[in-house]
C-alpha cells in the first residue's frame, strides 16, 4: 500500500519582522504600538492613530526613501534616509473628529480655509515642532501630535511666498516668524499621521512615545538616519505667544466668531454683563461641554481609527472623553 502523505508543516508564526516588511504591516505595528498608552503614562482617549491614514502615511514614506539618494560613502554606505519629525498642531476641538477619519487637509479656498490668516508661508497644513506655538493656536487647549515627512524643505518667507503653492522640486515648506518656532507647512495629507491628543501636561510623554515610533520605522524600513534635515528652533526676536493667543484667528475679538462661544451673560466682543450671573454662565458652559462631547463620540459614532474593517475603534463603547475630565 501507498505510504500516507506526510502532515502539513505547521503555519509558521508571523513576527513584527514579517508584518513591517509592507506599508500594510508596518501601519499595523506602529499604530498598535501607539496605542499601547499605559507604557508612557497616557490614557487611550489620547490615541487616535487610524490605521487607514497610516497605510497611506507609510506608502509615502516608501516612496520618499526610495527617491532619496544612496550615501555613497561611510559607514552607512549604500543606505538611503528621508526625515522623520515630530510635529504638533493646534486647532478647535469641534474639528477633531474630522481630523482623526480625514486627516488634516490642505486648504482649497472653499471647504477648507486657513483660519487666522492665507497662509503666510504657503497655502497649506501648518504644523511645528515646537509644541508652546501649536498651543497658541488651540482654541481649546489640545493639539495633535504628529508623526510627518518632511522630506526636501524649501525655505519659505513672508514677503516672498504667502498664500503660495508647494514650490516645485521640494516636498514642505519651512518658514520662521519672531518666536523662533520652526513651521512646517504640508501640501500632501499623506505626509502626517495625527497620533495623540495632548495637553501641556501629557504632550511630553506622546513625544517619548512617537521618538520610539520614529526609531522603530528606522529600524524595520532601513531608513538609516532620519533625524537628518529637521529644522531647529531659532533664537526668537519675541516671546512665544501664549496658550490660545492665536485660537479665535488674527487679531479676531472673543465672542461670536471668536475664541468663545456665545452664551448666557455676554455680550458680543466678549465684554462681560455687569454683574456677571456665575451660575448661568457654569450652567451654559456645561451644555455646551455635553454637547462638543456628544458630537465627539456620543452614541457609539463611527470608527475613529479608521474606515469599515480596520479593525480600530471602541466598538460603539462608552465615550471617552466624557469622563469628567478636561478633554
Amino acid at each position: 500500500a501507498a505510504a500516507a502523505p506526510p502532515p502539513p508543516p505547521p503555519p509558521r508564526a508571523t513576527d513584527d519582522s514579517d508584518l513591517s516588511s509592507t506599508p500594510t504591516g508596518l501601519a499595523a505595528v506602529v499604530t498598535e504600538s501607539l496605542r499601547d498608552c499605559a507604557r508612557d503614562g497616557l490614557e487611550m482617549k489620547n490615541a487616535c492613530a487610524n490605521f487607514d491614514l497610516a497605510v497611506k502615511f507609510f506608502e509615502k514614506h516608501a516612496r520618499m526613501l526610495s527617491a532619496a539618494p544612496t550615501f555613497k560613502s561611510g559607514p552607512r554606505r549604500g543606505t538611503r534616509s528621508t526625515p522623520l519629525a515630530v510635529v504638533y498642531h493646534g486647532t478647535s476641538r469641534a474639528l477633531f473628529r474630522s481630523i482623526m477619519d480625514g486627516n488634516l487637509r490642505v486648504p482649497d479656498g472653499k471647504k477648507v480655509r486657513h483660519v487666522t490668516d492665507d497662509g503666510f508661508f504657503g497655502r497649506g497644513i501648518y504644523t511645528t515642532t515646537d509644541p508652546r506655538l501649536a498651543f497658541a493656536y488651540a482654541k481649546d487647549g489640545i493639539v495633535f501630535a504628529c508623526l510627518a515627512l518632511p522630506g526636501k524643505q524649501y525655505k519659505a518667507t513672508q514677503k516672498r511666498d504667502r498664500g503660495v503653492p508647494k514650490k516645485p522640486g521640494f516636498d514642505s515648506h519651512l518658514g520662521y516668524e519672531g518666536d523662533g518656532a520652526p513651521q512646517l507647512v504640508f501640501f500632501d495629507e499623506d505626509q502626517l499621521l495625527p497620533c495623540y491628543l495632548v495637553d501641556q501636561r501629557n504632550h511630553p510623554r506622546a513625544h517619548r512615545a512617537l521618538e520610539r515610533a520614529v526609531r522603530t520605522i528606522s529600524e524595520k524600513t532601513g531608513n538609516a538616519r532620519p533625524s537628518d534635515g529637521l529644522p531647529k528652533s531659532r533664537t526668537g526676536r519675541r516671546p512665544m505667544p501664549g496658550a490660545g493667543a492665536f485660537a479665535a484667528g488674527a487679531g479676531a475679538p472673543t465672542g461670536p466668531g471668536g475664541a468663545f462661544p456665545t452664551m448666557p451673560g455676554y455680550m458680543p466682543g466678549g465684554a462681560p454683563v455687569p454683574p456677571p450671573n456665575v451660575a448661568a454662565l457654569m450652567a451654559a458652559f456645561k451644555a455646551k461641554h455635553a454637547t462638543l462631547a456628544a458630537n465627539l463620540y456620543g452614541g457609539g459614532g463611527t470608527n475613529p481609527f479608521g474606515g469599515p474593517g480596520s479593525g480600530y475603534g471602541y466598538g460603539g463603547g462608552p465615550n471617552p472623553f466624557d469622563d469628567g475630565s478636561d478633554y
